[in-house]
């Protein structure tokens, strides 16, 4: 038995001793001092604790009727998301259909998940929201947070899909810079743009800003850690806004537990509040003494538990897109090249065998050497790219003689390849993106692409350029390697079959056959559907496995 009252923005749960299993169970915090168990104030919540309480729970007065208006709330947002209703809003430029819902059921819900896929225009979306709520003097700041890649991009799309071109800011630059900035906001308002660890340098600086206001958080994985400091510099941010969306194109990033945490900002409740409650529940330990995961269960549960808080639309239902179509091409590497590969091989069984403790970084590491020859060079001890062969060059001319009236992207994992090809083929007047180039540069480039007909090749490091960058003008990409990680590869590939494309994408990737390229092929192939890394299932035993395939 069990009543429930509402103190400090928190549920407070008393019940009597023999209870106090149910109310840990369900996620509660004691408070030793009042003694009571306290719960997040969300719907979500009070719903678990009926369920977890059998129906003996009391609510004190007033509650029920909280209860009954976030109920509607949430049963009206479920019919916009259908398409079933529409809200009306005003917009700078032209939604799709499926923008329109999606803006109204952001403007429905307080706090909510944005997961549809890559291309379908999220960012707009949320922007036509926060105009909405601006124009509607519910709020008169939002405060975006992206990965510091994409804040310029960010900046680009406000100014083009909204009204408030003057009150949009990108925080950069130093400390004092900064805190001024924050300081003429609080007077005036508008969209403030950055990335998460300024947000995490500057949360004291941005408390004030908050209250009452909107929160978007792009591509909200970056927090999927509740222990680093970034999330719990987010997390105070978020507890102080009045309109929270959380927004990524692969929800579940490299497994389920990855949405523990963000589900605390945006479904407080709905998941199990405790870290240790959810992995008891939904995660199967294993590895050394048990203490990682190595699987999930009940994910129809976490599924049922944040559907009504998020919205997930796929491009084959929302958009006439043209098709992705899909090839390889196989390469025989050279005599010098399949000779490096061989004896780096070799080393490698052999270091296997006479060590008897591995880890998979160590292995990693060594096997990145052998991906590196199959794309003809490889990195000495200075960290300089020694050239082997060209048979991955070679091809990459062909394939863009193939598309020579076309624009073209080409991804990588490392810089090596990409600087040689900015020289190899200068008369296609590349672009460059890397990990090494700053956002201005990364805008900059990404705009040269779009708009310069004469600038018809983009070359990509895939882990920084393909993520957040809008490049429809592009009809071909170009895999001169593969990563490891599934939802890279897909992330990648979305940065042309978008909103804006109107031809089909020929998407090509070049494998040496019986390689390291052919299992990485195969192990991203299991992964379709499951946006997770090749890599997750390698144990040290099952890593002397994996050499006998390559």
């Amino acid at each position: 038995m069990g009543h429930l009252s509402i103190r400090d923005d928190e549920l407070a749960l008393k019940t009597i001793y023999e209870d106090r299993f149910i109310a840990r169970a369900a996620g509660g915090r004691w408070d030793k001092v009042e003694k009571i168990w306290l719960f997040p104030l969300t719907l979500a919540a009070i719903e678990r604790l009926r369920r977890a309480f059998d129906g003996n729970l009391s609510l004190e007065d007033g509650m029920e009727e909280w209860c009954v208006r976030l109920r509607s709330e949430i049963e009206k947002a479920q019919v916009i998301k259908c398409g079933d209703e529409t809200t009306d809003y005003m917009s700078t430029t032209e939604p799709f259909k499926h923008q329109r819902s999606g803006t109204g059921f952001l403007l429905s819900m307080r706090r909510c998940f944005l997961w549809d896929e890559q291309g379908l225009g999220k960012t707009k979306e949320a922007i036509d929201a926060a105009a909405q709520r601006m124009r509607n003097f519910q709020i008169s700041t939002c405060l975006i947070i992206c990965p510091a890649s994409i804040k310029f991009q960010w900046q680009a799309q406000v100014l083009q899909h909204s009204s408030f071109g003057e009150q949009t800011h990108v925080a950069h630059g130093s400390p004092k810079r900064r805190k001024e900035l924050y300081e003429r906001i609080a007077k005036s308002g508008g969209f403030l743009i950055m990335s998460y660890d300024t947000a995490r340098l500057d949360a004291e600086d941005l408390a004030p800003i908050m209250p009452g206001q909107m929160l978007v958080l792009d591509e909200h994985q970056a927090i999927k850690n509740s222990q680093a400091l970034r999330s719990k510099a987010i997390l105070g941010l978020a507890r102080a806004a009045s309109y929270v969306v959380a927004m990524t194109g692969t929800p579940i990033w490299n497994n389920p537990a990855d949405l523990w945490f963000p589900s605390q900002i945006v479904a407080a409740g709905a998941l199990p509040t405790s870290f240790f409650a959810f992995q008891q529940r939904y995660c199967i330990m294993g590895g050394f003494q048990g203490k990682k995961i190595i699987g999930f269960r009940h994910l129809d549960e976490i599924r049922d538990a944040l559907e009504p808080y998020s919205l997930r639309r796929e491009k084959k239902d929302c958009l006439d897109l043209p098709d992705k179509i899909r090839s390889e091409i196989p390469l025989a590497l050279s005599k010098p090249e399949q000779k490096a590969y061989d004896d780096m091989k070799e080393k490698l069984a052999v270091w296997l065998k006479n060590e008897p403790m591995i880890s998979v970084r160590a292995a990693l590491a060594k096997i990145t050497k052998l991906r590196q020859i199959t794309g003809g060079f490889i990195y000495d001890e200075e960290g300089d790219a020694r050239w082997i062969g060209n048979t991955k060059i070679n091809a990459v001319k062909d394939l863009l003689e193939m598309h020579s009236d076309k624009k073209v992207i080409i991804w990588s994992c490392y810089r090596a390849p990409l600087a040689r090809m900015q020289d190899e083929f200068a008369e296609w007047n590349p672009v460059t993106i890397t990990g090494g180039h700053s956002n201005v540069q990364r805008e900059a480039a990404r705009r040269r692409f779009q708009e310069d007909k004469d600038c018809r090749l983009f070359l990509g490091q895939i882990q920084s350029g393909g993520v957040g960058l809008d490049l429809p003008a592009a009809t071909a990409h170009i895999f001169y390697d593969l990563d490891w990680n599934a939802s890279v590869m897909v992330q990648a590939e979305d940065r042309s079959h978008r909103i804006g494309q109107t031809e089909s994408l020929s998407l090509v990737q070049l494998i040496v056959p019986d390689s390291i390229d052919t299992y990485i092929q195969k192990g991203l192939r299991r992964k379709e559907g499951w946006a997770g890394t090749v890599l997750e299932a390698l144990s040290p035993a099952g890593l002397r496995d994996v050499i006998g395939h390559l």
